[in-house]
């Protein structure tokens, strides 16, 4: 591995690190139960390293601090930071593309800026960006790693597990407020990415 990359390890899979050179710091994040590969296939990460840009040690020591607390509200905190690395992990522009492509630039701006209105979808960003829904497809998953509806997707599902958190809201208008036009649907989002319900992430009694 090279400074800045992350990669997963499927469920199962045996581990070994060895540092070839000098010695490195590295950090992970281990998910188990029925949604541990659900929860990387969700977020697209897979053995090969990839690169994923500075270590976001702020949300590691912010994940411990809740994980120190002990509380059940806490140990919820905690799932929501890990899901804020992995979307930081998966979303980050390769070094070697960063500031060099305008029109993915361009793009995920436009979807950071309108993600929670639920109208938003890659057609309309291409729209917007007066492209094809194919180009911008392209020099999206080449530049960030991942697919725009992915990406899209992953800002959702964060603004979605913050409020279920964070707030009272219910559940159809954490979807509403988080970009999501179907109730259905963001369900199943939230069922695929953390193996459990809305209500169920949310509980804490």
């Amino acid at each position: 591995m090279r400074p800045g990359e992350v990669f997963a390890y499927p469920s199962g899979c045996p581990q070994r690190y060895e540092a070839l050179d000098k010695p490195f710091e590295f950090a992970w994040l281990s998910f188990d139960g029925f949604s541990a590969e659900a929860t990387r296939l969700a977020f697209g990460l897979a053995p090969k390293p990839r690169q994923a840009g500075p270590w976001p040690s702020d949300l590691f020591d912010e994940m411990i601090q809740f994980l120190q607390d002990g509380a059940l509200v806490a140990e919820r905190q905690a799932s929501l930071t890990a899901y804020a690395i992995l979307l930081t992990a998966v979303t980050a522009p390769s070094v070697e593309h960063m500031g060099t492509d305008g029109l993915v630039d361009q793009s995920v701006q436009l979807v950071r800026d309108g993600y929670t209105n639920p109208q938003m979808g890659v057609e309309q960003v291409a729209q917007s960006l007066h492209v094809h829904r194919i180009t911008l497809c392209k020099h999206f998953k080449r530049v960030v790693g991942v697919s725009p509806a992915s990406y899209l997707r992953s800002r959702r599902v964060r603004k979605a597990l913050s409020l279920l958190v964070n707030t009272n809201l219910p559940v159809g208008e954490v979807a509403r407020q988080s970009g999501f036009s179907s109730l259905s649907y963001f369900s199943q989002v939230i069922r695929q990415t953390t193996g459990v319900s809305p209500r169920g992430y949310r509980r804490s009694d």
